[in-house]
């Protein structure tokens, strides 16, 4: 069975180069934010609703290659300095 790779970053045809990226990574990091909030269920819930794939779901929220900026604003959630969305 093949399996077809595509690189997140890369763009898709006929796609914005920012306003994509931007949007989408803002409703992911708003996911990863919400997670200790709403519990992991919340959290999905809110990705699938914005269209988030599953794969990226799953990486996110099991804190899989998360980015460092996401990781540094869970730590500042984690010391009170974010609260909750």
């Amino acid at each position: 069975m093949e399996s077809l790779q595509i690189d997140r970053r890369a763009r898709m045809p006929g796609a914005s180069a920012g306003a994509d990226l931007s949007s989408t990574t803002r409703i992911v990091r708003e996911g990863v934010l919400l997670q200790p909030c709403l519990g992991t269920v919340g959290a999905i819930e809110y990705l699938k609703a914005h269209d988030v794939s599953s794969a990226v779901i799953a990486r996110v929220l099991s804190h899989e290659r998360v980015r460092q900026e996401d990781q540094a604003m869970l730590a500042q959630q984690e010391r009170g300095e974010i609260a909750c969305l």
